[in-house]
């Protein structure tokens, strides 16, 4: 049984226009907080959990008005009801837009279950927008879950996988951690082995080698064209194909496919004791740059794990049942080129995990804690409310500038730790 989407969307505009008709002012404008929690289902954990106190202590403050944190509380409860209403409204548009594309449902009438041991297979799965199907176990623990129209499995994948994302803000900044520009969760990055950045920065030897293969393979397609659909056509065979040169490869497609699969399948390496040493020389010698208190965590294990299946997929590629001195080398390289990329403090000159893992460096952990403790102090001598120009002065004297300043106001505010009750007047969660 189903509903029709016409009358769904009848229902959600229905919705939409009641939540767009509530204004903030309006929420502000009430005093009695069991009255707004009621009205906006606000959970009372919600406002326990991030007050610090116990449930029932929520409702005897709503009780009683006058008590000490009183206020406090209906500052909270105003705060989780309009954070409650712009998420709301968000989702509705969000339901709206499935309804009104070219999704089409329809019933599952028998499920089989096929035995894929010895077998080769591949799984085509179309998944939600936010790529929890990959956190829940492809890359850690090699294996799919899928939850859809009712039926739950978990089927096995026995295979690497390869990701590519885009900037959210369209292009690359080199200061600013990789995953504040990636829309994918840093837990979820990390599990990644190697990470790379591709910029399209000018540069004239590659862009005339860049510039030469395309209208050469345009001038391929032209003298094809030519050959194949006019009549007593001046072109001949062997112009078309001094032509394709350009753009075949090096290696046929086929020939490819055959023998990444027999390396997988018939190739098993084994490392040597000289390979293991110069892997946990190199892991070791990361993790030193950690020891000073205040060091960031250059490496963590996973990236020791990564070294050693980077080293066997390179013996693999040379079809050998050895993991060599030169396949540990290799692989340090590629590896020490990564980290480079991504997990490079340039404040700090130091390599720092939690740029992947976080998505934050621990310089910017550290200014962040600087900052709240400004934030804190100020308001401790103001009421609970810090003045942006009393933050401003205080946070120059520790060397920030007014515009980091700004920025890293912004940050705390869409991380729902800092809010402003008023114009110019901020105050922690």
């Amino acid at each position: 049984m189903g509903v029709h989407r016409k009358v769904a969307l009848k229902y959600l505009n229905k919705v939409e226009s009641y939540l767009s008709g509530i204004q903030p002012h309006d929420i502000d404008e009430m005093i009695n907080p069991r009255e707004i929690r009621k009205k906006y289902w606000i959970p009372i954990y919600l406002i326990a959990g991030p007050m610090g106190i116990a449930d029932s202590t929520v409702i005897a403050i709503e009780k009683n008005p006058s008590v000490k944190n009183a206020p406090r509380l209906i500052e909270q409860v105003k705060r989780i009801a309009k954070a409650k209403i712009e998420t709301s409204g968000e989702d509705v548009k969000y339901i709206k837009r499935i309804i009104e594309s070219d999704i089409r449902f329809t019933t599952v009438k028998s499920v089989s279950m096929v035995r894929n041991d010895g077998f080769d297979w591949v799984y085509d799965v179309t998944v939600e927008p936010d790529h929890t199907f990959v956190s829940n176990g492809l890359i850690l623990h090699n294996t799919v879950s899928i939850a859809k129209a009712g039926i739950m499995a978990t089927l096995k994948s026995r295979c690497s996988l390869l990701g590519a994302a885009n900037p959210k803000y369209g292009r690359f900044d080199p200061y600013e951690g990789i995953a504040q520009q990636i829309k994918m969760a840093p837990a979820l990055l990390s599990r990644f082995d190697l990470i790379f950045v591709l910029k399209d920065e000018p540069d004239i030897g590659r862009d005339s080698a860049i510039a030469s293969h395309i209208l050469g393979a345009h001038h391929a397609g032209e003298l094809h064209a030519h050959r194949t659909n006019v009549s007593g056509s001046s072109v001949t065979h062997a112009d078309v194909e001094g032509a394709m040169t350009i753009i075949k490869p090096e290696i046929m497609p086929d020939l490819l496919r055959k023998y990444i699969a027999y390396a997988k399948r018939g190739v098993y390496p084994i490392m040597d004791s000289d390979a293991m040493d110069r892997l946990i020389e190199f892991y070791l010698g990361l993790r030193r740059q950690g020891e000073d208190r205040d060091s960031p965590v250059p490496v963590t294990a996973r990236q020791l794990e990564a070294l050693v299946r980077l080293s066997e997929a390179s013996a693999r590629m040379r079809l050998s049942y050895e993991v060599t001195l030169d396949d540990a080398k290799r692989v340090i390289r590629v590896v020490e080129s990564c980290l480079r990329q991504v997990a490079f403090d340039a404040e700090t000159g130091m390599f720092d995990a939690d740029l992947i893992t976080t998505g934050v460096s621990k310089s910017q952990r550290d200014k962040f804690k600087i900052l709240r403790g400004i934030i804190r102090d100020i308001a401790a001598e103001h009421g609970g409310m810090a003045s942006k120009d009393d933050i401003y002065a205080k946070a120059e004297e520790q060397g920030f500038d007014r515009e980091h300043v700004d920025d890293m106001l912004g940050r705390l505010k869409t991380q729902g730790e800092l809010y402003e009750p008023t114009q110019g007047n901020v105050r922690l969660s």
